[in-house]
């Protein structure tokens, strides 16, 4: 995992239904940031392909040739322990909802992410950090 702007982050999506749709909006935005490896399933789906991408099943998917896991989901919580107990960290793993905050730059988002920091705020703004 690189912090260069001329890195790709290779990823996989996990979800295929409304909140994918809603992501991959923005995900356009993000296209010289990332290289979607394909869209991750917790079930063997009829179809092979979406929107260009692999379908493929949590069993499939390589954990060494990616970067991240984004979620794609309401019920992200779920996804997110299935994907720890298949062995994916916790940290390679990305709420698709980030990418929907206002001025979002997802170097600087990641690099946040990585570096342990914990924010304590007494209000819901502690997790939104905007740059001056």
């Amino acid at each position: 995992m690189c912090n260069s702007k001329d890195y790709r982050y290779k990823v996989y999506i996990c979800g295929m239904g409304n909140e994918y749709n809603r992501l991959s909006s923005y995900l356009k935005l993000y296209r010289d940031r990332l290289n979607v490896l394909g869209i991750v399933t917790t079930e063997k789906q009829v179809i092979s392909e979406m929107d260009g991408y692999p379908c493929k099943t949590i069993q499939e998917i390589d954990a060494g040739e990616m970067d991240y896991v984004i979620i794609a989901v309401n019920q992200w919580r779920q996804i997110a322990d299935t994907l720890v107990q298949y062995g994916i960290e916790e940290s390679r793993i990305i709420r698709g909802s980030a990418f929907y905050n206002p001025n979002f730059d997802l170097d600087k988002y990641l690099r946040l992410k990585n570096s342990n920091i914990s924010i304590l705020s007494n209000f819901c703004l502690g997790g939104c950090c905007i740059k001056n």
